[in-house]
């Protein structure tokens, strides 16, 4: 949603400051308890994995303090 976004956007303006000192950053999907076990871990992978790469494409230089749960 462009809400997300918005918030993404702002994450990653405050990660990408030097002054934050950012050492690490844990993204973690959620699903609701709609559908089986498997398909929701795999639906919150999924959505931890895109976090991840719109992070990236936002020029966020520093992916290896990204880790996706």
């Amino acid at each position: 949603t462009k809400e997300a976004k918005a918030t993404l956007d702002e994450i990653v303006e405050y990660i990408s400051n030097p002054d934050n000192r950012i050492t690490s950053i844990n993204i973690v999907g959620y699903a609701d308890e709609i559908g089986g076990n498997s398909y929701n871990q795999r639906l919150s992978e999924k959505r931890a994995m895109r976090v991840k790469k719109y992070i990236s494409s936002k020029g966020y230089e520093r992916s290896n303090v990204l880790d996706v749960r």
